[in-house]
């Protein structure tokens, strides 16, 4: 299996990475191989397209239809007093206040993790036990056996592009069988994926009404505008393999395989996302 990304350049645990970084990296490398160069313009260009949307998620937020997304995510997560809790592919830190609040702020920690934290920083300071850590769920993750108590993930794993080379279904494969490790058993697994042939234009279409009126001091239809792009690349990446998008049928074998029982899902936001709830197997 080839290095992961933060082991092939050398660092970034520390939230030291960035698009810059692995450009460097390439231009001080003349001599890597044509396999892992492709590897890390692949990454480049994950950092640069999620980077850029830190002005659009606040307004995503915003649409009635995701927050009918919410609404299931929060029936399906049961975080009590003192547990810790992963919040993998963090991107805003919308799920890490939804667990915190649904505990009644009695959580001990939550770890936010994703290949970038700037969407998250301005939540962070209002969640005194929120950790956030630069971290890319396509490799081994920096933490021990069996660490928490539950796992939450809002639309990031059908975005990881590859887990130390191996890609599509066998990678995230890799990635399920990493949130097995680190989940203690019995630990609850919660996260959500675009359908299968999920209409991005709907997706944006049902969420342009709400954040047009909800913007103040920021011109809308540019706003609408991004997040029409923005569904249009997900379903782009999609049926081009940068990103795997399955039936619950096939998630549910990849994830059995992973070690993960009892799966329940939950179609929201038009039919365009599924949610998934399941529990790390007992050891």
């Amino acid at each position: 299996m080839a290095k992961g990304l933060y082991a092939l350049i050398g660092g970034g645990k520390n939230g030291d990475i960035s698009s810059k970084i692995i450009s460097d990296f390439i231009d001080n490398n003349p001599d890597i191989d044509s396999v892992t160069r492709d590897r890390l313009l692949r990454w480049q260009s994950e950092f640069e397209y999620w980077g850029n949307l830190k002005e659009v998620y606040p307004y995503m937020e915003l649409g009635y239809h995701y927050r009918s997304l919410i609404r299931t995510l929060n029936k399906f997560i049961e975080p009590s007093a003192g547990q810790v809790w992963l919040d993998a592919g963090c991107g805003p830190a919308k799920m890490s206040e939804l667990i915190w609040e649904k505990s009644g702020r009695s959580l001990k920690k939550i770890v936010g993790i994703d290949i970038v934290l700037n969407c998250a920083e301005e939540r962070a300071q209002r969640i005194p036990v929120l950790e956030l850590k630069c971290g890319n769920l396509g490799e081994t993750l920096d933490f021990g056996n069996n660490t928490f108590d539950g796992i939450i993930s809002n639309i990031a794993l059908p975005y990881v592009i590859e887990f130390e080379g191996i890609y599509g279904k066998e990678g995230i494969q890799k990635v399920f069988c990493e949130m097995s490790r680190v989940l203690k058993p019995g630990g609850q697994f919660i996260w959500s994926t675009p359908n299968t042939n999920m209409q991005t234009w709907l997706m944006g279409v049902s969420i342009a009404p709400d954040v047009i009126r909800n913007i103040t001091n920021i011109p809308s239809p540019k706003i609408a505008s991004r997040l029409l792009y923005h569904a249009g690349q997900l379903k782009k990446k999609g049926k081009n393999g940068t990103y795997t998008y399955l039936n619950p049928n096939d998630w549910d074998m990849l994830l059995s395989k992973a070690g993960f029982i009892n799966c329940t899902w939950k179609h929201v936001i038009s039919h365009q996302v599924w949610v998934n709830k399941c529990y790390n197997k007992k050891q």
